[in-house]
């Protein structure tokens, strides 16, 4: 059977060292299909009123996602036998192949978003039922997803990290709380946290990285806001923060968390959901609370105040033994072609 990759990376994860794109140095695929042109084409907003026509058009004709690609998928899965295709970011791009394939060809999707994201979608519903494999990135909708599809063909393998970069080489001073990310994030609770952070801690320093159409929700605080910067400078930021702070609205799989733990950093996660575990890390290595104010703010103090009781080499060894790329590509190969 012959490997067929289908994914791109997104802008965010471009040139960077996060991203589920790099699972392709990790497995052997026979056939890399790169969807960045038209995955970006479809994602511009032009000014030109030629180019908004153009791509108005362009969606009207082939549809949205990567339609052009998945057309030659659909001649591919047709037309040739044993073929694997493996969409990676398939809530993206995949459609139609199903209805094309022949006998000998598999498809294999793997989904990032919640399962909420798809239960009210009908499209996407008959979409589960046909294909021959789903990966997820989180394990505890595992079931749900089951339930749409009839079949014990739900597999969760993990995302990935570079670990090889991702690290704590050196002893740094711990000197700053941290906020990183921009997908499913309350900016709205961060900034009233941060609020009160430098009232009753006027000397801890802030720093947030994330979108600049996030920057609003801060511009009255005082906190150090950063955008589009290196991976070099981000690892800097994560050695130096005594807490990476994660307010979220819902979870699966996270970049900035497998970053901040492979860089030894403590991890403080206050949610909305009713979940308060995860598929990556148990208790004794994160802490998850629910969203609310005074208590995010003890544990805040707490992290502050008991640094030298935060066991950093413990929480690496666990990312290195799980989470590395070499580990979840071996993983990932064995799915895909058993």
């Amino acid at each position: 059977m012959k490997v067929i990759y289908i994914g791109f990376a997104f802008k965010h994860h471009r040139n960077s060292q996060g991203g589920y794109h790099h699972i392709k140095n990790f497995v052997k695929y026979d056939k890399i299909i790169d969807v960045q042109w038209e995955y970006d084409l479809m994602q511009i907003s032009f000014r030109n009123i030629f180019f908004r026509i153009f791509r108005k058009t362009y969606i009207m004709i082939f549809g949205e996602g990567v339609p052009l690609n998945i057309i030659y998928c659909c001649f591919l899965a047709f037309f040739f036998k044993n073929r694997i295709f493996h969409f990676i970011y398939a809530e993206n791009t995949y459609k139609w192949v199903h209805k094309f394939k022949n006998k000998s060809n598999k498809i294999i999707c793997t989904f990032h978003q919640p399962f909420s994201s798809f239960e009210n979608n009908n499209f996407y519903k008959e979409i589960f039922k046909n294909l021959d494999k789903i990966i997820l990135v989180d394990n505890r909708e595992i079931e749900l997803f089951k339930l749409l599809t009839k079949k014990n063909n739900i597999f969760f393998i993990p995302h990935g990290i570079n670990t090889n970069f991702y690290n704590l080489s050196n002893y740094y001073v711990k000197d700053s709380l941290l906020m990183v990310g921009n997908w499913l994030r309350d900016f709205k609770f961060a900034a009233e946290i941060f609020k009160s952070v430098n009232m009753l801690l006027p000397n801890i320093k802030i720093r947030i990285v994330t979108l600049k159409e996030n920057f609003s929700f801060f511009k009255e605080l005082d906190v150090e806001l950063y955008n589009n910067i290196t991976d070099l400078e981000l690892r800097d930021f994560y050695r130096k923060s005594f807490l990476v702070f994660f307010p979220l609205l819902e979870f699966t799989a996270n970049n900035a968390l497998l970053e901040a733990t492979a860089s030894g950093s403590a991890v403080l996660i206050a949610t909305k959901s009713d979940i308060t575990n995860n598929s990556y890390f148990s208790k004794d290595f994160i802490e998850i609370v629910k969203m609310d104010h005074n208590f995010v703010l003890e544990r805040i103090q707490y992290y502050l105040n008991n640094q030298d009781l935060f066991r950093h080499q413990r929480l690496i060894n666990h990312v290195n033994n799980n989470y590395s790329w070499k580990i979840i590509g071996k993983r990932t190969q064995e799915v895909l072609v058993n």
